[in-house]
């Protein structure tokens, strides 16, 4: 239906589907005639949306800077008769998207001759940009650190045979330095490893390049002398000396920023205060949750709990003795909690639980559950003082067919949840109800 409609027939496909997408065939001039376009795709361009489109070309409506992106990449795709993609940045009122575009090209037949048409279907990816760039940031940051440390140096000769070795690669290794000398390189990494990393060397040595820098290079794993391993960026050069070849690395124990930076990921997706999920880690991770269940059309039901009259403990008891509450809540939740279901902390005293391969009624009864355990947990919120309780009310849904992204489930659970506290609180609630 798609490669073959009329004008119309495509305006009307595309205007159900909800991502930016549009179709174009190419024209006389070498430019592209916008056949088809839906209001997402006009919105990724800051441009205004009206039916039916005019007879325009798609270089009318695109901004001048993305104006040889679009039309290098169509016309390669055209010539190729193969899906092209590229990164795409559009300016909004001061505020800069990231999309990934696609151009795939579709051979139709339009009125009995045979045409090609190109469908452009765009994502967009600025949220993944912006949180590579923030960890991008703030391993900078950690980098300089590590910069400033003293790095292993080896002086290896042609047979691969180290000739020197500094204090650094002696306490990497564990090896004194009359021990390092005369030892075969490869004896410094872990055997799995050694067959290829001779002609790795015998290669780099009859190649022009005269140095090999660490950013070129995917980190290796080496071998210590009490058999542990650890990872290293290298950075090898050669000089000619006496008519030989003599090499010098440079190894850069990474252990301790490979460990930060997986502190910082976690960081980056764990609440504080109660070891969960964040809320953009719950959306990026439910979303992957939601496109593999409504892949294998498998059930997944969405819980949102909201903890009652919660304000209250913080007016009595202060912050303290409510971030006490938020705490044991969290752990009774995650005891409940079973493998490849996904919970989060996505407000002050909100939570959000999706529950893998698990029906509308079993949601019901896993949600009751936990309301009754939550109920009847004891809570300590200061030292000497009684234990409190505390309720909770939660709305429950789940995917349906149509749900283009888990954001549509969750904002079903939310209303569900409004309809928990406005029927009195403490209960368990679904739209349907």
């Amino acid at each position: 239906m798609l490669i073959s409609a009329n004008r119309q027939q495509l305006q009307e496909i595309l205007d159900e589907i909800m991502a930016s997408m549009a179709i174009v065939e190419p024209d006389e001039q070498g430019s592209f005639r916008l056949l088809a376009a839906n209001a997402p795709f006009f919105a990724m361009l800051g441009q205004p949306y009206a039916r039916p489109l005019p007879e325009a070309t798609l270089y009318d409506y695109l901004p001048t800077y993305a104006v040889d992106e679009f039309l290098q990449t169509l016309r390669h795709s055209l010539a190729e008769g193969r899906p092209e993609d590229f990164r795409q940045a559009f300016d909004q009122r001061g505020q800069t998207s990231w999309w990934r575009v696609l151009v795939k090209p579709l051979r139709a037949l339009v009125d009995c001759r045979p045409k090609t048409r190109l469908i452009i279907t765009a994502t967009d990816i600025t949220e993944k940009i912006v949180l590579a760039n923030q960890l991008q940031t703030e391993q900078q940051r950690y980098r300089g650190l590590f910069d400033t440390a003293y790095d292993g140096v080896l002086t290896i000769d042609r047979e691969q045979r180290i000739k020197l070795s500094n204090r650094a690669a002696q306490q990497q290794f564990g090896y004194s330095g009359e021990i390092l000398q005369g030892m075969a390189l490869d004896q410094l990494l872990p055997e799995r490893f050694r067959a290829r990393h001779g002609s790795y060397i015998q290669q780099f040595s009859h190649s022009p390049i005269q140095a090999r820098h660490m950013f070129e290079r995917g980190e290796i794993l080496c071998l210590r002398a009490d058999g542990s391993e650890f990872p290293a960026e290298i950075s090898i050069s050669k000089i000619r000396i006496d008519g030989e070849t003599e090499f010098t690395a440079v190894i850069r124990d990474i252990s301790e920023r490979n460990t930060l930076i997986r502190e910082l990921k976690l960081r980056a997706n764990t609440d504080p205060l109660t070891g969960l999920r964040n809320r953009r880690s719950a959306v990026e991770m439910g979303q992957i949750l939601f496109d593999g269940h409504g892949r294998s059309g498998r059930p997944l039901s969405v819980l949102m709990l909201d903890l009652d009259h919660f304000k209250q403990v913080n007016d009595r008891y202060g912050h303290a003795g409510g971030d006490a509450v938020l705490q044991r809540v969290a752990q009774v939740l995650d005891e409940e909690r079973r493998k490849g279901d996904l919970l989060a902390r996505i407000g002050g005293e909100e939570f959000l639980f999706l529950l893998a391969d698990t029906p509308r009624e079993a949601a019901g009864v896993f949600a009751e559950r936990l309301r009754q355990r939550i109920e009847h947990e004891a809570i300590c919120v200061q030292p000497g003082a009684p234990a409190i309780g505390i309720t909770c009310s939660i709305g429950i849904d789940g995917i349906r067919e149509g749900d283009g992204c888990l954001e549509n489930a969750i904002e079903r659970a939310d209303r569900a949840l409004y309809r928990a506290k406005h029927a009195g609180r403490n209960r368990v609630a679904g739209l349907e109800d």
